[in-house]
């Protein structure tokens, strides 16, 4: 991408500015833009206001001409870079005025397009680089005047090119070696002179500064006095060759350094002092620097070591023993290490020297800052090995004991017999969420339980008494349960004077064997739903395949024809039963559809009556012509069921007032419900409403809680209301509740509905499809199942075989392969499974249809019968119009 240059183009004449700009614009080099003006007031007044990167600028306008254009252009801005536009015959012009300050010129009429585009670029580019060595030139010059040291730049025959600040500053104070040294003097004639006087430092300072200049070396250093009648100074000279080219160039630089040179000579006397008094000490004392050298030592520790005191000096501790005293932590315990504001460490350590004899060393130590070794640590060691030998053995045991306490996953203290906490261990402390220093010294039940007084059957109070061990399950307020054990501890005298109290939180792993009992419930119906389900299928393929067959044959006006009906609808409502267990032990998925809730809800409604007491009075009201909800039948069946019974429960012994009702509303930001949490729009208003016991705020609030219950043990799962929450949030939909104590509750359901289907697309959905003459071949190992089948294939005009025995139909078919146009076979049979049969009869012939049908089978599923080849996968109870339209489906496809 080409960078953009903005161009201000000051011409008075538009047909040269038209032309200038169309010359350039075919360029490629950067992307140009001008902004024309006609006179230099308009020119200063943009450049003022919006800047640019260029301005072009013609000598010749209304309100200025020749140079004096340049130079106001330079005076109102000087940060934009200016090429001048001079006439055919007047090059003379443009040379005074890139003088003046112009970046460069062009003649009008000699420049071409290409020519024109890099004269701008090369412009901007040049004025940057410009401007940046100016910047980088006056932050050099900044940052060496804002050294201390006194610094000059030399040419290589001594001349004085640059000075900083200081430099200045001392030479006009001072009768050193760079007075008078200012730019155009001669250092080196500076030091030469000085030299002949009788200053050596000068002769020193001018032949190394000579030695840099001529190449011999990089570097030049060297210290020398500067003494005057009324104060001493010293200065350290530096050279250094100046970065650059030849000629070579120097830097010097003289930095006073009397008050470093002061403090070493303070230093040394305070050192002599030191000495003295350290080496009349028994103590061991000694300094090690940051890398663990010694660079002070007492008479004591060399002793100890058997060597002196100038052999161990830049030695390290390990040079002189594998542990030093200035070697913590290794080797030995640093138990009793204790730490102050200052950074001061006390510990205490062994030492075995060298006449063999193990001794053990109180040690101090302290950060100190020396004048040529800022970070170092000063040692004191008090030998204390008596003592120790006296607490080895104690402070070992009670290590080992607070170690394996510590590793326990128990709650575990040590009380007094007044019940106050004597030390905790790191999981007391954790459950606590408190530091063993702000749990010692408080009383157990503050700490853990927060109650002022001790806890309602703690174990420990026995304990104290009886000397016995003791347990207990505590319960605290905020609902946590504790196994508590309390084990009195005796001194050498048999007395208590003190307890052990190891406690437990076992509140997750009684909610866990609660939910471990839940899970195999549900695992235990999930099993024997699946186990039932296929049997139960069959049987209710029979019932509605018979009664279908049936229905065809009645007559219209016979009263059979409607009993019948009731029959088929009972059996459609078992087969939902059948999916309703199964959705519940999670063994199938809900399919959503365009669902007429009033239907299912009278129908539930319907069933629900007979099951209620005559103490109840029931009440319902379903609105007409409501809208259709996207929702699973079986599921707003569950839905009625489980708030219905929910509410006839609340209402015994006594009885009362169950209502229902269903209608359509609008939900809106100012419409009911007040605090809804669902979109604007159409829904349907389920309402169940009963007068019964009424329920307080707090179980109101914990009611949709999984497993929740106010039931009696085996009285409930507490999964109702939990499952109910579920599916109308599924559906995008809402359910509040309201409930007073003593008078009743109501709970109130918006489910979101869909646009209904018109009547002729439904009246579309109840046809049969085309009737058929190709050949099918059925295999069921359920005689009943094997016959309706074949009735409602042979009744749509197609010619069927059928086979019990899934072998025999495999033999059957290999045969004469190409007898048939498609296979409907079951999938649980014996010896040979429908999909194993199905695999068999593809590999004979590929491109056969092959349609299985299952009431539930864990062996087959929609995604492994496509996997090897199968077209659908029909459900059972086999309903004789979708049965029709997928094999009408599936043939017509094979066409």
């Amino acid at each position: 991408m080409t960078s953009r240059i903005d161009i201000l183009l000051v011409e008075d004449n538009p047909g040269d500015a038209d032309l200038i700009q169309e010359i350039v614009s075919g360029a490629k080099i950067a992307d140009f833009h001008f902004t024309h003006a006609e006179t230099l007031s308009d020119a200063i007044h943009h450049l003022k206001e919006k800047g640019t990167n260029l301005a072009l600028l013609d000598l010749g306008l209304p309100d200025s001409s020749g140079l004096e254009t340049v130079n106001r252009v330079r005076q109102a801005i000087s940060s934009v870079p200016i090429v001048v536009l001079t006439g055919n015959d007047d090059e003379m012009t443009g040379m005074a005025a890139v003088k003046a300050g112009a970046q460069d010129y062009l003649v009008k009429g000699k420049v071409s397009g290409d020519l024109l585009a890099r004269v701008f670029v090369y412009t901007v580019e040049r004025f940057q680089h410009q401007n940046t060595l100016r910047e980088s030139e006056q932050f050099l010059r900044s940052g060496l005047d804002a050294l201390a040291a006194h610094i000059a730049i030399l040419a290589p025959d001594g001349g004085i090119l640059a000075v900083n600040r200081a430099w200045r500053k001392f030479a006009a104070n001072s009768g050193a070696l760079h007075a008078g040294g200012f730019i155009n003097a001669n250092y080196l004639d500076i030091c030469d002179t000085a030299a002949a006087d009788g200053e050596p430092a000068a002769a020193v300072s001018a032949s190394g500064i000579r030695a840099v200049i001529d190449g011999v070396d990089d570097l030049f250093e060297y210290e020398y006095p500067c003494h005057g009648p009324e104060q001493e100074r010293w200065f350290h000279v530096r050279v250094t060759p100046f970065p650059g080219s030849a000629p070579r160039r120097v830097v010097v630089a003289h930095e006073d350094i009397t008050r470093r040179k002061r403090a070493d000579q303070a230093l040394k006397a305070s050192e002599k002092q030191l000495r003295m008094v350290l080496d009349t000490s028994p103590n061991c004392v000694f300094i090690l620097d940051s890398q663990g050298r010694y660079i002070l030592v007492n008479q004591a520790i060399a002793d100890l070591y058997g060597t002196t005191k100038s052999a161990m000096i830049g030695k390290t501790e390990r040079d002189m023993t594998v542990n030093g005293l200035g070697i913590p932590g290794e080797n030995d315990s640093s138990a009793g290490t204790s730490y102050s504001m200052d950074g001061t460490i006390c510990y205490e350590k062994s030492l075995t020297p060298p006449d063999g004899n193990k001794r053990w060393f109180r040690i101090v130590q302290t950060p100190i800052s020396l004048p040529e070794t800022p970070d170092c640590n000063l040692f004191i060691a008090l030998e204390v090995t008596d003592q120790r030998h006296a607490q080895e053995q104690l402070r070992n045991s009670e290590l080992r004991l607070k170690t394996i306490l510590d590793a326990q996953t128990s709650n575990i203290t040590l009380l007094d017999t007044r019940m106050r906490v004597q030390w905790p261990n790191r999981e007391a402390c954790r459950s606590a969420n408190m530091t063993r220093r702000q749990i010692i010294g408080k009383y157990c039940h503050e700490v853990w339980h927060q109650l002022p007084d001790i806890c309602e059957g703690c174990p420990v109070v026995p304990a104290l008494q009886d000397g016995e061990y003791h347990t207990a399950r505590l319960t605290t307020p905020a609902g946590r349960t504790w196994h508590v054990l309390g084990c009195p501890v005796r001194n050498d005298a048999g007395h208590i004077v003190s307890t052990v109290v190891v406690k437990e939180d076992i509140t997750e792993r009684i909610q866990l064997e609660s939910q471990l009992r839940q899970a195999q419930k549900m695992e235990s119906l999930g099993t024997l739903a699946g186990g039932i389900a296929h049997d139960f299928n069959n049987i209710l393929s029979a019932i509605l395949g018979y009664t279908e067959l049936t229905l065809l044959q009645a007559p219209e006006d016979a009263e059979l024809k409607g009993n019948l009906k009731e029959v088929y609808q009972a059996g459609m409502r078992a087969t939902d039963l059948v999916r309703q267990i199964l959705t519940f032990s999670r063994r199938t998925d809900v399919e959503l559809k365009p669902l007429e809730i009033s239907i299912v809800i009278r129908e539930a409604l319907k069933l629900l009556r007979s099951t209620l007491p005559t103490s109840i009075e029931f009440r319902q009201r379903i609105d007409k012509n409501l809208d259709q909800v996207l929702a699973d039948p079986t599921q707003i069946h569950q839905i009625v069921m489980n708030l219905c019974t929910n509410a006839g429960h609340a209402m015994e012994p006594r009885g009362g007032l169950l209502s229902v009702g269903l209608t359509q509303t609008t939900v809106g930001p100012d419409t009911d419900p007040p605090n809804y949490t669902i979109e604007p729009g159409q829904y349907l208003k389920l309402t169940v409403s009963d007068t019964g016991c009424g329920m307080t705020p707090e179980i109101t609030a914990s009611i949709f809680d999984p497993y929740f219950t106010t039931k009696d043990l085996g009285e409930g799962t507490g999964l109702g209301l939990s499952v109910v929450h579920g599916i109308v949030k599924e559906y995008g939909g809402e359910i509040l509740v309201d409930s007073t104590p003593g008078k009743g509750s109501t709970f109130t359901l918006y489910l979101p509905t869909i646009e209904n289907a018109d009547e002729d697309s439904r009246q579309a959905g109840l046809e049969l499809p085309p009737r058929g003459t190709e050949r099918i071949l059925v295999i069921d190992d359920e005689p009943p199942i094997l016959k309706f089948t074949s009735r409602i294939l042979e009744q749509q005009g197609y010619r069927v075989d059928t086979e019990n025995d899934s072998l025999q139909a495999l033999e059957r078919f290999r045969a004469g392969p190409d007898e048939y146009d498609l296979i409907l076979s079951d999938v649980t049979m014996p010896r040979l499974t429908g999909d194993r049969l199905a695999a068999e009869i593809l590999a004979i012939r590929p491109d056969i249809p092959v349609i299985l049908c299952t009431g539930y089978s864990r062996i087959v599923s929609e995604e492994s019968a496509r996997s090897i080849g199968v077209r659908a996968l029909i459900a059972k109870p086999i309903v004789r119009r979708t049965l029709l339209s997928e094999i009408r489906k599936i043939l017509d496809a094979a066409i």
